[in-house]
């Protein structure tokens, strides 16, 4: 199926990109060009990974990150409705990572897929230690009156105050239920007796607690 010159809420696709500031090529060679063209201003394109121990079944972590930088641009946000819509057609560079077989999976198993998706890939940075490290492309900020739950670009919220907080909101949330494991665990290793076990769990609540201050100093 060719898509050159087939429109798609109002971008136009040609081969697997997403025309226009999303980029061109389909593994990623994709050079956003600066506002300013007289000047020649360019941004190198992101170096897109998935998430440790995560894979994709038949599309490169690269194609999965410029695909849904541009579905996201297309939209101003992500949802697993969205990127499966986008993935459905057969010539999608994202339609092989999704079960089309509704004898095996119905709609909502490829929304989960599709959100599942989202949370995997990961931009490649590098760090005041000049160490490449991975970090979230995107970020779930919760549903709110007259707004729905939706994936964000990680710049996107943090220049965003009402999205900064909300998130930071879900995030202190989901460090609690992770603070109370923690708990758990201690609890089990000190039953068990095994002290050693039990120091190291300590040792990682301390280091935990400290993350989920610094978390709270934020919001």
């Amino acid at each position: 199926m060719a898509r050159q010159g087939e429109a798609r809420n109002g971008k136009a696709w040609r081969g697997s990109a997403w025309q226009g500031r999303a980029g061109h090529g389909r593994h990623g060679n994709n050079i956003e060009q600066g506002e300013n063209m007289s000047n020649k201003q360019v941004r190198k394109a992101k170096q897109f990974a998935l998430k440790r121990g995560s894979a994709v079944r038949g599309v490169p972590a690269q194609v999965v990150g410029d695909e849904l930088t541009g579905i996201y641009r297309a939209h101003g946000k992500l949802t697993g409705q969205i990127v499966v819509e986008a993935a459905r057609p057969e010539s999608a560079p994202l339609h092989p990572a999704f079960e089309w077989d509704d004898s095996v999976a119905g709609e909502r198993w490829r929304e989960y897929e599709a959100r599942t998706l989202i949370k995997q890939v990961s931009v490649v940075q590098t760090n005041e230690e000049q160490k490449q490290v991975l970090a979230p492309v995107f970020y779930h900020v919760p549903q709110t009156a007259g707004t729905e739950s939706a994936y964000h670009m990680t710049e996107v919220v943090v220049e965003k105050p009402d999205m900064l907080m909300m998130a930071l909101g879900q995030l202190q949330s989901q460090m609690s239920a992770i603070e109370r494991s923690i708990d758990a665990l201690k609890t089990a290793a000190n039953q068990r007796g095994d002290s050693d076990l039990t120091a190291k769990i300590t040792l990682a609540a301390m280091a935990f607690a400290a993350a989920r201050d610094a978390i709270a100093a934020l919001h």
